[in-house]
C-alpha cells in the first residue's frame, strides 16, 4: 500500500453554483443575500462555521450570508433535487468526488478564474486535482481523508513482521501475508475491515493497486472497466475473510468507528481508518 499522499484523498471542497449570487436585494439597492450550506456535524464545527458567518455578515453589511444545515447522509439526493429545481444554495459543502455529476452537468461555477494566487500557491496542486474537472476548478479542497491503517503497536513488534515506510511500504500480497502472521486462535484477527460504507474506501484503496474503475472518455461518456488491479483489494479482503482466516467476517458491516473497541480490546492487530488534515 502506498503512502496516504499516494492514496488519492477523498477532499471536502467548497463549491459556487453557475448562477453566482441571487439577485434578491440586489435591484432594490439592498444587500446581496447568499445561502452557503455547511456539512459540519460537530458542535464544535457547526459553532465554528456559523461564527465564521456571522464575522462575514458583520464586516460586509452590502453581501449577507445565510447559514443552511445540511446532512452528509442525503446530501447528493438533497441536492440534486435543489438543482432540477432551481432551489440550491449559492455556496456548497460536499466531498469532491460528489462534485462530478453537478460540475460536468453544468450546475456549478468554473473558479479558474475567480480564485486569488495567494490561495492556489497555499493549497498543493495534488489537491486542487481533485475538485479539477475537464478543464475547470470547480472546489475549493479545504480538507483531506486519506485512508491509513492503525495497528497495535506492540502486537506489531513482537511478532517480528517487516515495519513499512513511506520508501518502502507493504504491498497488498504482504499486507495479506503479515495479517495471517498477526492472527492468532485465541480470537485475535489480523485485520478488520468496516465496510459499511464501502465506497470510498474500496474506489480510493483500489487506486493504490492500479485500479479505477471509472474511466471518462474525450466525449465526456464515462465506462466501467473492471481490471486487474480493481480486482486486487476485494480479492485480498475475500481471501483474508474466507481463506485465511485473518479478517474478521463480522466486521464487514460495521462503520469506521466501531472497531476501535476491538483493536484497543485486542480482538484486531490492523484496522483501516480516515484521517483528516488539511490539504496544506
Amino acid at each position: 500500500m502506498r503512502t496516504a499522499r499516494t492514496l488519492a484523498a477523498v477532499a471536502a471542497a467548497l463549491a459556487l453554483l453557475l448562477t453566482g449570487c441571487t439577485g434578491d436585494g440586489a435591484g432594490s439597492g439592498g444587500p446581496v443575500k447568499l445561502r452557503f450550506q455547511s456539512l459540519a456535524w460537530q458542535k464544535e464545527s457547526v459553532d465554528a462555521n456559523k461564527a465564521l458567518v456571522k464575522e462575514w455578515n458583520a464586516a460586509h453589511p452590502d453581501v449577507q450570508v445565510q447559514y443552511v444545515q445540511g446532512s452528509w447522509d442525503s446530501v447528493h439526493d438533497q441536492l440534486l433535487t435543489s438543482f432540477e429545481g432551481g432551489e440550491a444554495p449559492d455556496t456548497i459543502h460536499d466531498a469532491c468526488d460528489d462534485l462530478a455529476d453537478f460540475a460536468y452537468g453544468g450546475c456549478l461555477a468554473d473558479l479558474s478564474d475567480l480564485l486569488p494566487e495567494r490561495l492556489k500557491r497555499d493549497i498543493p496542486q495534488h489537491s486542487w486535482e481533485t475538485a479539477t474537472f475537464g478543464d475547470g476548478i470547480y472546489g475549493v479542497p479545504f480538507l483531506q481523508e486519506p485512508r491509513v491503517l492503525i495497528a497495535d503497536a506492540k502486537v506489531l513488534r513482537m511478532s517480528g513482521v517487516r515495519i513499512p515506510t513511506p520508501e518502502r511500504p507493504w504491498s497488498w500480497e504482504e499486507f495479506r501475508h503479515i495479517t495471517d502472521k498477526l492472527s492468532v486462535d485465541d480470537g485475535r484477527y489480523g485485520a478488520a475491515w468496516p465496510l459499511k460504507d464501502p465506497v470510498s474506501a474500496t474506489l480510493n484503496l483500489g487506486l493504490s493497486a492500479g485500479g479505477q474503475l471509472f474511466h471518462r472518455g474525450g466525449d465526456g461518456k464515462v465506462t466501467l472497466r473492471f481490471t486487474e488491479g480493481d480486482a486486487v483489494l476485494p480479492g485480498t479482503i475475500r481471501d483474508q475473510v474466507n481463506t485465511d482466516g485473518s479478517a474478521s467476517r463480522t466486521t464487514l458491516g460495521s462503520g469506521g468507528s466501531d472497531t476501535l473497541p476491538g483493536l484497543f480490546g485486542g480482538k484486531h492487530a490492523m484496522v483501516p481508518r480516515a484521517s483528516h488534515r488539511k490539504p496544506c
